[in-house]
């Protein structure tokens, strides 16, 4: 069944009419994820403020055979927030209160929209009773933990780099209140380590919302550690770094983070503006932290700092202080951002790297191209509402970005009435006018006159953003 304007109305009644998106253009920001590769724009996204708000908009889904999609801040990769058959997302964001910091039980109870790092940021605002009490944090901590949400972390059973000691995402939840999908809320597990029964909250962890909604999480929360060492080593094989990674383990050293990344991902990470000095000339660098008492984390961060040269390392650093360890791992939890922005432009199919040669050829092709972009319309013979400049242009931001098109109004020509919208309707060359589609591209009926100006102008918005933004340009 359809969402009919009744729905729509019951829904406003539920979330209030300031927490319901029905028009077309702000719905096109829910149509992605974190890696705006696939697009799927829902009917309609609602943003409760309750986990009764929740069941109810559930319970009319469920009653309407109506689809529906929960939704976090939607950084994932994997299409988990993505309403590939429309209907309903119900975002969490607004459900955003860090209920309880239980220190007597080591647990933080959260609403589901809380993000990530603002749980471990509430701990280290408490005052403490002992000046002995170095305080807590949250251990589970995706590369996204700025933006991404408890929800979604525990959707998708998100990892981190401290997953090696404290696990994933699931080994840090103890209890969760969800909405299951005939709109009935329950209550799994509780403060204890261990519960009776059936281990459903690891069956809702992971799940990706197919099984209940997260409205809430009772997380485990441990204690900061006195001292902490970072170790940097840098290698000329990655299968020098995988024996390195095995001997550490087998010697029984439980490093809290261990983590590893290759030549192209440290490379993409120090071309841009979010470098930490990681050497871009090794095939293989280790990041390893150990914590515990000061005597305690200089002999395991001695003994392991022996294991790597002896393993082959070329380079091996101990952090001077926490100063020089966050700008290491700084730049490592970038790599979430900037493997993203790598993937969007391959995937796309466009070579970038050609634009990004040199600032100069940029600004030459932003000169240029408009002219040949006019060149090609006018081979094409097209004046109709395709809109020859703003269509292509339209067009080849949306390839690029995985945007609707058109973006902008429609115009009758290239002449004097540019920019003024007309009705819908399909041209026989050029981009469908029809407002919002989405994927359309380009209908072609002279192929090669209407190629060249979309060649022209996708290297203008791709010379534009290497000459504005050259060091946002990853190297790979």
């Amino acid at each position: 069944m359809g969402i009919t304007e009744g729905i729509i109305n019951e829904l406003k009644r539920i979330v209030g009419e300031s927490n319901i998106i029905t028009d077309e253009v702000e719905l096109t920001v829910y149509e992605a994820d974190g890696s705006f590769v696939y697009t799927a724009k829902p009917d309609v996204v609602v943003f409760p403020r309750s986990a009764e708000e929740v069941a109810k908009v559930v319970r009319v889904a469920w009653e309407n055979r109506i689809p529906i999609v929960g939704r976090g801040s939607g950084t994932s990769l994997s299409g988990g927030a993505l309403p590939i058959e429309g209907g309903i997302v119900v975002s969490l964001a607004r459900m955003n209160r860090v209920l309880e910091l239980d220190i007597e039980n080591e647990t933080a109870t959260v609403e589901a929209g809380v993000i990530n790092l603002w749980v471990s940021d509430a701990l280290a605002k408490l005052n403490y009773q002992y000046p002995i009490d170095l305080g807590y944090y949250f251990p589970a901590d995706p590369g996204s933990q700025r933006v991404a949400t408890i929800g979604g972390n525990i959707s998708h059973n998100a990892g981190g780099v401290k997953c090696f000691k404290y696990g994933v995402t699931v080994n840090n939840v103890r209890g969760l209140k969800v909405v299951l999908p005939n709109g009935e809320i329950r209550f799994f597990g509780g403060k204890v380590i261990e519960n009776p029964g059936y281990d459903i909250v690891g069956i809702i962890s992971g799940s990706e919302g197919t099984m209940a909604i997260v409205t809430e999480a009772v997380l485990r929360i441990v204690s900061n550690y006195e001292s902490v060492k970072t170790i940097l080593a840098a290698f000329n094989s990655i299968e020098d770094a995988g024996t390195a990674v095995s001997r550490i383990i087998s010697t029984g050293i439980r490093p809290v983070a261990l983590e590893f990344m290759d030549k192209i991902a440290v490379n993409a990470i120090e071309a841009g503006p979010w470098g930490g000095g990681l050497p871009t000339d090794a095939e293989a660098i280790l990041l390893i932290d150990v914590e515990g008492s000061e005597p305690g984390t200089s002999a395991e961060a001695n003994r392991i700092i022996e294991i790597l040269k002896s393993s082959g390392a070329y380079m091996v650093k101990l952090a001077r202080d926490r100063a020089e360890a966050n700008k290491w791992w700084g730049a490592i939890l970038t790599g979430f951002f900037v493997v993203g922005l790598a993937y969007v432009f391959n995937y796309s199919g466009m070579a970038y790297s050609l634009a990004y040669a040199s600032s100069l050829v940029g600004l030459i092709f932003v000169i240029i191209s408009p002219f040949l972009g006019f060149i090609g319309a006018a081979l094409s013979g097209s004046n109709t509402a395709s809109n020859t400049l703003f269509g292509a242009l339209q067009a080849a931001v949306g390839k690029l970005l995985g945007l609707p098109v058109p973006l902008l109004p429609a115009a009758n020509s290239v002449g004097s009435e540019l920019g003024k919208p007309v009705a819908p309707q399909t041209v026989s060359v050029g981009v469908s006018t029809t407002p919002y589609v989405r994927k359309e591209g380009i209908i072609v009926r002279r192929n090669l006159p209407w190629a060249i100006m979309y060649v022209f102008y996708l290297i203008f918005i791709i010379s534009l953003y290497a000459f504005v933004f050259p060091w946002a340009m990853p190297k790979i």
